[in-house]
């Protein structure tokens, strides 16, 4: 009887340690600071450009769940 109110207790001092994983961890906060810089009109539309391909992968990338598939890469090109 007193070894099973042991076992009682040290089963839940051992969940109480135990530390969230998954989907109940909180996730890290991301800080970003933007700093202006001036270039030229075309240098301007190139990286418009990029960020816009990057961007438009991150979206895709959020909203795919599961696995990702072989054909991936068709859909990276046709989302910018």
């Amino acid at each position: 009887m007193q070894n099973e109110n042991k076992y009682q207790i040290w089963r839940l001092m051992v969940a109480k340690n135990k530390s969230p994983r998954g989907a109940n961890r909180a996730p890290k906060k991301i800080e970003v600071e933007l700093i202006p810089s001036y270039e030229s009109m075309s240098e301007f539309q190139k990286r418009k450009d990029e960020v816009q391909e990057i961007i438009a992968k991150m979206i895709i990338l959020g909203m795919t769940r599961g696995r990702p598939r072989k054909d991936e890469q068709e859909d990276f090109n046709n989302a910018a």
